[in-house]
């Protein structure tokens, strides 16, 4: 393969790793709102018989908000490492018809070559 085909490869990418990072991307910021939510209902005192539960909810959504985010980034900049992070996530959702579907997607070969090095 040529410099050239090689530049073209890397600069497109395709259309499902781009879904699937948005994807990622939209559970991050969904992740987050959650997150401000149970620390906002904490602040508030709305939660005061649950306190260690909204306490715990807002850690628990802010870590995976957190983690889906860089999956996210990580996909958009070809990074191997949240290939395999999000199809071991697809992995483990195997009551998720999304999660199969983007473990099938990233395992193919002809994506993983996108993430590959120079």
């Amino acid at each position: 393969m040529t410099t050239t085909q090689t530049t073209q490869m890397r600069e497109s990418l395709p259309l499902g790793v781009r879904l699937i990072a948005g994807y990622y991307t939209a559970i991050a910021a969904l992740f987050g709102a959650l997150a401000v939510v149970s620390g906002g209902n904490l602040l508030s005192g709305n939660a005061a018989p649950f306190n260690e539960l909204a306490a715990g909810g807002a850690v628990v959504y802010g870590v995976f908000g957190l983690l889906f985010l860089a999956i996210g980034i990580g996909l958009f900049r070809r990074q191997n490492w949240a290939r395999i992070v999000a199809l071991i996530f697809g992995l483990l959702s195997f009551v998720s018809i999304i999660g199969i579907l983007i473990a099938i997607y990233l395992a193919k070969d002809s994506t993983a070559r996108y993430f590959r090095p120079n």
